[in-house]
């Protein structure tokens, strides 16, 4: 859906952990399809892992919508700025950014806000 709509350039969807998590029955079912032939138990295991990694996924995308709305509102009350939600959306969409959106003091005054309510935030330093 995301990859449908645009709001990702590809669809991606990773079961490598899944395979590294288990390891020794990766190998194993991989040699018996070289050995025997063995496809339908390795079909099996393949579709397990993706069904394992779409569920992770769906976990953890909807731990980053919760994590979203709790922000929104404390952004919203933290910053008492119209631009509150904007920051914040741009937060969640670039994650490690540049400041080039705000002059340097309103930033400034914005992190500063952010921090004195308890939201956790880091500056990094900017090699002149």
């Amino acid at each position: 859906m995301l990859w449908r709509s645009g709001a990702i350039s590809a669809p991606h969807f990773y079961i490598s952990r899944f395979f590294e998590d288990n390891k020794t029955a990766y190998i194993d079912l991989m040699r018996e399809v070289s050995r025997t032939g063995a496809w339908e138990a390795w079909c099996i295991f393949f579709l397990t892992a993706v069904a394992r990694q779409a569920e992770d996924h769906l976990s953890v995308a909807e731990s980053i919508r919760l994590l979203y709305e709790e922000m929104k509102a404390r952004f919203t009350s933290s910053l008492s700025s119209k631009w509150a939600v904007k920051a914040l959306d741009y937060i969640f969409t670039y994650p490690i950014f540049r400041n080039s959106g705000f002059t340097r003091e309103s930033g400034q005054q914005h992190l500063e806000s952010i921090r004195k309510r308890g939201l956790k935030c880091h500056q990094a330093s900017v090699a002149t």
